[in-house]
């Protein structure tokens, strides 16, 4: 079941990021952006964006979904390349900190519930997912490719002995596991980071992540997951705590990348979340 708490551990602490921007009126504009880029390692948790915008009125897209995936994509490569793990370590510590300091027994409530959401994938979509995690990362070695960075293992570890996660239902930790433990297996990582597959493995990757993404916000658990974590987030976390992140957030995402790599980055993340909303709202 560790490994399972641990995985889980880093998909709750990105879905509450992108919760943070509903539940504190966009406050934190580029961290859920750069938490997500620290959360590449564990794929899945690109997918909250697709939860939370279920707590968010529809906007008009730019463009298809697709095609904002692909393009979202494709810009995010360089940023991901350019990633430094010393400024990567300080935002995960506060987005951390935030989330422990919150009620355990409130946070239990939203780690049952975000269970409950990822394990109602239909195994055939995880099976499929896990197909192009295979075809992008088999061939990678983490001693002979581009690494990048993933949150300090001790993050995870506070996250796994916590109050929260002892209250938590071990039974979902386990199906948890049982689903997504060969997903993670096929990650090539160390304790510290995880191996850059090629442009367009990452693209394939992003319209399979896309595809299950569908599912869990077709699933019944999604609003119950969504509804209860913003409005949990709203009254627990003071917007004071939130707005030091925006530094941190910054430093981050412009690390060792280019003014044009950056600009290209924010418009395509932006067009991402209006496609998400503009697809979300056709479906209702």
């Amino acid at each position: 079941m560790e490994r399972g708490v641990g995985f889980f551990g880093l998909l709750l602490l990105a879905c509450h990021v992108q919760a943070f921007r509903i539940s504190h009126d966009r406050i934190i504009p580029y961290a859920s952006n750069a938490c997500q880029i620290g959360k590449f390692g564990e794929k899945l948790a690109a997918m909250c964006t697709a939860l939370v915008v279920l707590g968010t009125d529809p906007s008009q897209a730019t463009m298809n979904i697709n095609d904002a995936i692909i393009e979202s994509s494709r810009a995010s490569y360089p940023i991901l390349k350019a990633l430094d793990a010393t400024k990567l370590a300080p935002i995960s510590e506060k987005i951390g900190g935030i989330l422990l300091d919150i009620d355990p027994e409130k946070l239990t409530r939203s780690i049952d519930l975000g269970l409950n959401l990822y394990n109602s994938v239909p195994p055939e979509k995880v099976t499929s997912f896990n197909a192009v995690v295979e075809e992008a990362f088999g061939a990678l070695k983490t001693d002979a490719c581009d690494l990048v960075p993933l949150p300090p293992i001790y993050l995870v570890d506070k996250l796994q002995s916590s109050k929260a996660v002892s209250l938590a239902d071990p039974n979902k930790f386990k199906a948890f596991d049982e689903k997504w433990g060969r997903t993670l297996k096929l990650l090539p990582k160390t304790e510290s980071s995880i191996c850059l597959p090629s442009v367009d493995s990452l693209e394939k990757l992003a319209l399979a992540q896309a595809d299950v993404g569908r599912s869990l916000v077709s699933s019944p658990e999604a609003p119950r997951f969504a509804k209860y974590t913003v409005s949990m987030l709203k009254s627990s976390v003071p917007p004071a705590k939130v707005v030091p992140l925006i530094k941190l957030a910054d430093q981050l995402q412009y690390g060792g990348s280019t003014y044009p790599e950056r600009a290209r980055f924010g418009k395509a993340a932006t067009s991402l979340e209006k496609a998400s909303k503009a697809e979300f709202a056709r479906q209702k």
